[in-house]
């Protein structure tokens, strides 16, 4: 049924970041509307059960105070239910040469070094303690920073005065055995930039966090909107909007196709990549300065999965939930990476899912299965020498790209997909590219351009922002 019921903010896309701040302005007392704008669907069918499309890794606790606090507010995290299980060791380097157990614990991974590089495992231990206190100074800059990202002229310039007088460095390449540069090139599994694009503190904060325990969680953007509505928000995973009507320079009234319904708003919070931003506001409302962002922001690269089930006792003795990769025969470098992640997929039968990913450049992948092809036979045969069950079984090899069942008319992929910016502007510290605040009075921005370089940490402290910026324009003084 058409609607006109007046709502504070309206959060169009389902972007982690705009779900979080959308949570933090219900809790403040904001009427608040979440509008799906497709994008609601986030797993497929196997064997009659729903499988997560992609397999998500939050940072560990006290990695990211700030997406903490934002959990704990939507009862999502606490003493009694914590979201997510660590990963246990923390994460493993395998290669044809060796294989390292990195625990959380700083004494176990001590040890594990030490066997793993006699002599040299002291030197080994102090490198990745300087990682850890670069780790530690880069949060403490962050937690001075009232505005991440900087939208200003003057909070850019106090960033890089503030940047200038506490100079970062990351150890000496050669202070890192091949397996454990490998810890490096994890990053980009978990952040969103370039490596060209990162700072070293940057660097050092996704490496301590592989290093603490990655969590994973499975499904997220459906535990946030389970969480919103119990808060009382008005989640529309299907909606889609249909017209954004303007007064002036604000955004007064938003039209959905799904119910014909026109909702006045106080503000509007996109959470959508920049390019499908642009698309929705009217011809004569398309800023040139939105369409010259929309062209400098690319996907530069996709995480390309594999999902397998196999079972439980078919897997390596010690295998951990998550490794890091190089199989024999590999590229040199970052595109010879295989990531591996396991999960339980049935407890009673004892099978389990393996997922399989790897970078690939987003114009190859435009190819379609001419270039997807070759690279997922590399990657099974990747697996294949990690599991021997692979090698010997040829069905348990198949993707189940080729015979899920999710229904014609919303199919999902279990492909996971995570664009990895490839941007002309500048790169402030926390990987920040595009502001939250837009040239609009009431319009705002928590698309995965604002905090990229950070993950789900990264969309915590633009949430943070975004709720900041709105509870100003909406009057909910209690946000600042």
């Amino acid at each position: 049924m058409a609607g006109t019921k007046f709502f504070d903010v309206a959060v169009i896309g389902v972007d982690p970041a705009g779900l979080l701040a959308a949570g933090r302005l219900a809790r403040k007392g904001c009427r608040v509307l979440v509008i799906g704008q497709g994008g609601g669907r986030d797993f497929y069918r196997l064997e009659e059960r729903e499988v997560p499309a992609s397999v998500g890794w939050l940072p560990p606790r006290g990695h990211s105070p700030w997406l903490d606090e934002l959990l704990s507010e939507l009862n999502l995290e606490d003493a009694v239910r914590p979201l997510g299980e660590p990963a246990r060791p923390a994460l493993q380097l395998i290669t044809p040469a060796e294989r390292l157990d990195l625990a959380a614990e700083e004494e176990a991974r001590e040890a594990e070094l030490r066997r793993a590089f006699a002599s040299d495992g002291e030197r080994l231990r102090g490198a990745l303690q300087r990682l850890l206190v670069l780790d530690r100074d880069f949060r403490a800059a962050l937690g001075e920073q009232e505005e991440l990202p900087p939208a200003s002229f003057w909070s850019r310039l106090l960033l890089r005065r503030r940047q200038k007088n506490h100079p970062a460095a990351l150890p000496p390449a050669e202070e890192f055995p091949f397996a454990l540069r490998m810890l490096l090139w994890g990053n980009d599994f978990l952040s969103r930039l370039p490596p060209a694009s990162r700072t070293p503190g940057l660097e050092a904060h996704l490496a301590a966090a592989q290093l603490g325990g990655l969590r994973l969680v499975e499904r997220l953007r459906t535990h946030l909107l389970t969480a919103l509505e119990k808060l009382g928000v008005d989640c529309r995973e299907k909606a889609v909007v249909e017209h954004i009507r303007f007064d002036g320079r604000r955004v007064c009234e938003i039209h959905l196709l799904s119910d014909s319904g026109q909702y006045p708003v106080g503000a509007v919070l996109f959470n959508l990549p920049i390019g499908a931003c642009t698309k929705l506001l009217p011809l004569h409302r398309r800023h040139r300065r939105f369409a010259s962002l929309a062209e400098s922001v690319r996907p530069a690269q996709s995480i390309f999965g594999i999902d397998l089930v196999v079972p439980q006792h078919s897997l390596p003795l010690g295998l951990g939930s998550l490794a890091l990769v190089v199989p024999p025969n590999s590229p040199e470098g970052r595109e010879g990476l295989l990531r591996v992640q396991l999960s339980m997929f049935d407890a009673k039968a004892n099978r389990v899912r393996v997922n399989l990913s790897r970078l690939v450049p987003t114009l190859e992948r435009a190819r379609g299965n001419e270039y997807l092809g070759t690279v997922q036979k590399q990657m099974l045969e990747a697996a294949a020498w990690l599991i021997p069950f692979l090698s010997e079984h040829q069905l348990a090899r198949s993707s189940p790209y080729w015979t899920s069942l999710a229904p014609a008319e919303d199919p999902a992929s279990p492909w996971e997909i995570d664009s990895v910016i490839e941007t002309e502007h500048e790169i402030f510290p926390g990987g920040a590219v595009l502001p939250v605040r837009t040239m609009y009075k009431n319009v705002f921005f928590s698309g995965p351009e604002v905090l990229p370089g950070m993950g789900v940490g990264g969309a915590a402290l633009a949430a943070r922002q975004a709720a900041r910026a709105v509870g100003e324009t909406v009057g909910h003084r209690q946000l600042l």
